[in-house]
């Protein structure tokens, strides 16, 4: 019990910092622009990668309320596996935006932050989905151990 409410915890202050991060530079970088825009404008890799952590959120959601409301304990190891791949899933995609900016950093050079900006808010952007639904798994079993 113990390591799924540690596991909440940093999964909480990850998601806080992913989505402050991307907030920030939204604010600071590109005002006016939205997350939705962000994702319009993203690379058609990312795209797929938060299409796919939407599509895992969906089921943690069926899986979670499912576990909650059963009286039986046996969604806490799909939830976990659910969340891991939630976190791993947005933290993967985030690597892949942050590697693309390097590599155009190496080719062309020197680039003001104003310019790659949009990019690593990109790479927030899919750092904090996955996170978040590594947060809402967790915190559904965390319920559903606590019901019990």
């Amino acid at each position: 019990m113990s390591r799924v409410v540690f596991a909440l915890a940093a999964a909480g202050i990850a998601f806080a910092v992913a989505a402050g991060t991307c907030a920030w530079l939204l604010r600071q970088y590109m005002p006016g622009t939205e997350p939705q825009g962000l994702y319009m404008d993203a690379d058609i890799l990312l795209k797929l990668v938060m299409m796919l952590i939407v599509l895992l959120l969906l089921a943690i959601l069926g899986l979670g309320l499912a576990g909650v409301f059963s009286p039986a304990d046996r969604f806490a190891v799909p939830l976990s596996i659910l969340a891991g791949a939630s976190a791993a899933l947005g933290l993967l995609g985030a690597g892949y935006g942050w590697l693309m900016v390097q590599q155009v950093v190496a080719r062309i050079g020197e680039v003001a932050f104003d310019i790659v900006a949009h990019s690593y808010a990109e790479a927030a952007l899919v750092a904090s989905m996955g996170l978040f639904g590594a947060v809402v798994a967790l915190g559904l079993r965390t319920m559903a151990e606590f019901r019990q």
